[in-house]
């Protein structure tokens, strides 16, 4: 960890060394940042340093980051809203259903066929965020929520038709991804990622859902041969700093926040995810592996048969934490179609 810690700090501060070896001293802070994924995560290191690194360049001030991901003292994924909320830590990146209804409203995007790409997704959630989200993240000052969608993966059985499902053992990420399953007679494993290429490898599943990028990152292409390419839900990731201390910021860097934050952000994320879905596509299909995709009625069927677990969610949303929450998976739908 001590060596990620320096490699991190040699990227963020280089730019600022000559600026100090000709006597000029330039301003600087330290930021201390957690994730609960592994510190080679695509999100961390295509995505969070890189902004961090732009927000020190474009504001003029060195960013010192110490970075803490899974396995170190901040690491765990259960800890990181927690973490960020009582300012154990500057800055972390967390998943919105994590731990389970601390972000009611953001966890609405998890909802089944919502949209068909994370990028319409992500955006809505951007526009809607004031009225809508913002709630979730009181103590926080929200960089982006980071969306990213998931497919149908399996070994030996191709996915053609919702009756190829049936008796299906999957892999789901959330509780939602389990209600979909068995909708049509699927057995939901509930899992995380990091168990998947084994349990593949020990027969304990017959496939995954689950975002296409760890199909190269992981290389559970290796072990999956089928895939069917149709969008299911998405899952949320968030990016946040706690509130004092972005207070506490210099002037230059709160405001270079303002200019890189919200679409900007959002952006920047959904070119990576792009990017991680074409390199997984040709991971696949430099392995031999096959392609395919449900019929538009198998998915307006699928989506009718998983609707009453929809509805028993919104129906306890309402009962609880979000009075209006059937005026919110409205508008997010109604954003995402414009």
């Amino acid at each position: 960890m001590k060596l990620l810690q320096k490699a991190i700090r040699g990227m963020l501060t280089g730019a600022c060394a000559l600026g100090l070896s000709h006597g000029a001293m330039a301003e600087s802070i330290s930021l201390k940042v957690s994730t609960g994924f592994p510190s080679v995560h695509g999100t961390t290191t295509e995505v969070v340093l890189p902004w961090l690194k732009e927000l020190g360049e474009r504001s003029g001030v060195e960013i010192d980051v110490r970075m803490f991901a899974a396995g170190s003292s901040f690491g765990g994924l259960d800890r990181q809203l927690d973490q960020v909320t009582n300012g154990l830590v500057d800055a972390a990146v967390g998943l919105a259903v994590v731990p389970r209804g601390r972000m009611p409203n953001t966890g609405m995007l998890e909802i089944p066929f919502l949209g068909t790409n994370s990028r319409s997704i992500n955006n809505a959630f951007n526009t809607l965020y004031k009225d809508h989200f913002a709630t979730d993240f009181k103590g926080l000052k929200l960089v982006t929520v980071l969306v990213d969608c998931s497919v149908i993966h399996t070994v030996d059985t191709p996915v053609n038709t919702l009756e190829d499902l049936r008796g299906l053992r999957l892999r789901v990420p959330s509780a939602m991804g389990a209600e979909l399953v068995k909708a049509v007679g699927g057995v939901p494993v509930a899992m995380p990622q990091s168990q998947i290429y084994e349990s593949l490898q020990r027969n304990v599943i017959d496939g995954a859902i689950t975002p296409w990028d760890v199909i190269s990152s992981l290389k559970l292409g290796e072990v999956l041969n089928h895939h069917t390419d149709n969008t299911l839900f998405c899952g949320q990731l968030w990016f946040a700093f706690n509130q004092a201390s972005f207070d506490k910021l210099p002037d230059a860097v709160k405001t270079t926040f303002e200019e890189m934050d919200g679409e900007y952000a959002v952006n920047m994320a959904q070119d990576a995810y792009d990017r991680w879905r074409k390199e997984a596509h040709a991971f696949a299909k430099e392995n031999g592996n096959k392609f395919h995709k449900l019929s538009d009625e198998d998915v307006a069927s699928w989506a009718t048969k998983v609707q009453p677990a929809i509805d028993t969610y919104l129906d306890g949303l309402e009962a609880g934490p979000v009075a209006n929450a059937r005026e919110i998976a409205a508008a997010l739908s109604k954003e995402i179609a414009n």
